[in-house]
């Protein structure tokens, strides 16, 4: 690491209470609105209160989860893969482990959405209003 990362870790550090806060306040509003939705539900419904995740997973109710990602992108809305399960890494493959049919059932469909401590709850607001736009518009 070096001096430059390491300082601003420090002050990051001084200030992780609001941090925290923050990102708690983020997702909550995530759950609280997509719970109810068909587009997308939230996928660790409850967790986000013991929390300081920099991500918000969510399971889309899309067949094909990349034209969503490309419709969100196209309004500037940043998206990611949530990471592939330890299971499916070359090594664990190699070791002839046992796949977990619950995460090959769950991983096409789950959307990590932006909850960093630059958004707003209006951001928030408007990556919901965007997911929540007929199919037609955002496919």
């Amino acid at each position: 690491m070096s001096n430059i990362m390491a300082a601003i870790g420090r002050v990051k550090y001084a200030r992780a209470e609001e941090l925290v806060a923050k990102r708690q306040l983020l997702a909550r509003r995530y759950v609280e609105i997509l719970d109810r939705n068909d587009k997308a539900r939230p996928f660790f419904n409850g967790f986000y209160d013991q929390s300081s995740s920099h991500i918000s997973c969510f399971l889309s109710a899309h067949t094909t989860k990349g034209k969503l990602r490309d419709a969100l992108k196209l309004q500037v809305i940043e998206t990611g893969i949530h990471c592939n399960p330890n299971h499916s890494l070359s090594f664990c493959k190699q070791a002839n482990r046992t796949p977990f049919p619950f995460w090959e059932k769950v991983l096409p469909n789950l959307l990590a959405l932006p909850i960093h401590n630059d958004l707003e709850l209006i951001g928030v607001d408007f990556v919901i209003n965007t997911l929540n736009k007929p199919k037609r518009k955002i496919r």
